[in-house]
């Protein structure tokens, strides 16, 4: 069991036109995506973590604080 906490984000239409607005060229899809509803959990979101470099500048660039664990 997990003792972080559970969030669900809707994947509305507004959520969805939001990933397809957001800055940075080479973002895949599915970033996007996940970036938008990031952005969306606003001061709930800890820190956003991956180790995709494209996805890490995007969601800096949006102001979400980063993370790749075990990464140099």
């Amino acid at each position: 069991m997990s003792s972080w906490p559970e969030y669900k984000v809707r994947l509305t239409p507004a959520l969805l036109s939001r990933a397809g607005r957001l800055p940075g060229s080479g973002l895949r899809s599915f970033d996007a995506i996940y970036l938008a509803c990031a952005e969306q959990l606003g001061d709930d979101l800890a820190g956003f973590v991956s180790y995709d470099q494209l996805q890490l500048a995007a969601a800096e660039r949006l102001g979400l604080r980063t993370a790749s664990p075990g990464m140099s």
